[in-house]
């Protein structure tokens, strides 16, 4: 099972990339295969992934072609 993580709003969150470190590392479990962080302005997102019957094509977070656009799937 994959597993997705993100915060948005970052006014007044100290240390961003340590808090979405800590969340990747508390959903190791969920995804051992691969794993994508974004990080912007306003926004961090991570992503664990699990291959089980899959290709390699869906690695998250997905980024538009500017990299102006970060989504992060669940299916």
């Amino acid at each position: 099972m994959c597993g997705i993580v993100g915060i948005f709003g970052l006014e007044g969150v100290s240390a961003p990339e340590h808090r979405l470190a800590e969340m990747m590392r508390a959903m190791d479990h969920r995804g051992p295969d691969a794993e994508g962080q974004f990080m912007a302005e306003n926004l961090v997102l991570g992503h664990k992934r699990l291959s089980i019957i899959d290709d390699q094509r869906s690695f998250q977070p997905t980024l538009s072609f500017l990299r102006r656009w970060a989504l992060c799937a669940r299916l």
